[in-house]
């Protein structure tokens, strides 16, 4: 399998809301040399009323079908500019209904599951919310851990 990269390295405005488009883009994903997949992202940055980073969010659609299996996913990482982990959210439509979720809860990282049999389940991580959570299915989320350690070098450069 090989992916292949089309995404525009897009740096826009801020706009009304306070958040401006930081990158982004669609992944194909090839089989065989056929297509067939298609990851879009969109990362965003959103700004504090001073105009300074308040965290990230990188959102993603991946939808895969090679002719004997499909999936459709979504996933949105949201991490704070500290690099602190602020939310993650993933959910399955095909080929069954899945969701997942993580979130900081008194100092744990808690993670919520909704499994095909839709029978709901609380997982309490022992982890750091600097804990960063790759979705090895994103590889957008690949882009996001990069920027994560480039920032964390040039801070320790920096000091």
């Amino acid at each position: 399998m090989s992916v292949g990269l089309n995404a525009a390295d897009n740096i826009k405005d801020k706009d009304k809301s306070g958040s401006k488009v930081a990158d982004s883009g669609s992944f194909g994903v090839y089989l065989n040399g056929k297509r067939v997949g298609t990851e879009t992202f969109n990362i965003t940055e959103t700004l504090n009323s001073d105009r300074r980073p308040e965290y990230s969010t990188a959102s993603s659609e991946i939808k895969f079908d090679d002719g004997k299996f499909k999936a459709t996913q979504t996933a949105e990482i949201q991490v704070a500019a500290n690099g602190e982990l602020r939310s993650y959210n993933w959910h399955a439509t095909v080929p069954q209904k899945e969701d997942a979720s993580v979130e900081l809860k008194d100092q744990l990282l808690v993670e919520h599951l909704v499994p095909a049999d839709q029978k709901k389940m609380d997982v309490p991580h022992i982890l750091p919310s600097s804990t960063i959570i790759l979705d090895d299915n994103f590889f957008s989320q690949r882009e996001v851990l990069l920027w994560r350690y480039l920032s964390a070098r040039l801070r320790q450069r920096h000091t």
